[in-house]
């Protein structure tokens, strides 16, 4: 086995997720956010070295995390179908539905509104327990009708205001969610 292939592969992947545009806004001072490459810390008056100073701790942390996790990449039905059991928990955070983003082409991978039903009756007849989180929606209310649900207003970048919710099914009551839910 070539060890440099998946040490490579690792590096890479480090590289990327660090160095990749922001998703979240880096919180400078309250009520300023600046979305954007790492670089833009000096913004709130840091620099990305002390960062990547601490990162083989984090590091560790983050694989110490991970052990014993199964990560896979294929198609969610046929992963849910594979591994339901009454000892599973589904996080599912699907592309958010079109009607509740702007238009852009924000996914690699898109899924219409029927493949968002498809996998709501999918999660829906899970033994196991789920949290599917995505923005305020009334599909998403109808879809998982019954379920517990969490909601925290918050910010887009450069999108305005947002509400963020989770759904969760069979989670509340075995104690996995201890925030507040409606």
């Amino acid at each position: 086995m070539n060890v440099t292939r998946p040490l490579e592969q690792a590096r890479r992947t480090i590289i990327r997720s660090f160095f990749g545009f922001g998703t979240v806004a880096v919180l400078c001072r309250e009520g300023e956010t600046h979305p954007g490459f790492r670089s833009d810390e000096k913004k709130c008056g840091t620099s990305p070295a002390p960062t990547w100073r601490g990162y083989p701790e984090a590091l560790t942390a983050i694989i110490e995390r991970l052990r014993g996790v199964v990560i896979e990449n294929k198609n969610a039905l046929d992963l849910i179908e594979t591994h339901d059991s009454k000892d599973t928990f589904f996080y599912a955070d699907p592309p958010y539905l079109p009607s509740v983003r702007d238009a852009g082409d924000d996914y690699r991978f898109e899924m219409t509104e029927a493949e968002h039903i498809e996998l709501a009756e999918k999660l829906n007849n899970t033994k196991g327990a789920v949290l599917v989180s995505g923005y305020h929606s009334e599909l998403y209310d109808e879809l998982y009708k019954g379920w517990a649900k969490s909601e925290k207003k918050t910010k887009a970048n450069m999108h305005g205001d947002r509400t963020e919710v989770l759904w969760m099914k069979g989670i509340v009551e075995t104690g996995l969610f201890q925030g507040e839910y409606q």
